[in-house]
């Protein structure tokens, strides 16, 4: 059986690699002018964080539920924030994508650059309110 710990560090990972492709993704645009290396590999970190959510932390959080609730208010309303802050960063993710995706993978079909500065933003504050988490069960147990 894989144990909590171990699960929530290679999340992390995982996560801090999507860092990577985002931040390499984001140079493909600017340095490269390179739309389509750019685009797909937002489309890959996309799919790789949906992946991620269902089994590093839906999973985890529906088995965990009576120790979340269990923990200290102030532990429980940062989880809970941590938790919508990331589902409105994979759904604002989802919408960029599918709205390329729905427009041919063209270029043109990305049009909202707001709309994606405010996915990178609330994708990076999940990951950071989630890092804290994760660092205060670790300093807590």
């Amino acid at each position: 059986m894989v144990t909590m710990e171990l699960e929530r560090q290679v999340d992390l990972t995982v996560q801090l690699v999507l860092l990577g492709m985002l931040l390499y993704g984001s140079w493909l645009l600017r340095s490269k002018k390179n739309m389509r290396g750019h685009a797909l590999i937002f489309t890959a970190a996309t799919i790789i964080n949906l992946m991620t959510f269902f089994l590093f932390m839906v999973l985890p959080f529906l088995n965990e539920w009576g120790e979340v609730t269990a923990s200290p208010l102030v532990h429980t309303f940062f989880m809970l924030v941590h938790h919508a802050v990331g589902l409105v960063a994979l759904v604002l993710s989802i919408f960029v994508v599918g709205r390329w995706a729905a427009k041919g993978f063209s270029p043109q079909g990305c049009k909202g650059k707001s709309l994606m500065y405010a996915t990178f933003g609330t994708w990076f504050g999940a990951l950071g309110l989630g890092s804290s988490c994760s660092w205060w069960n670790r300093a807590n147990r």
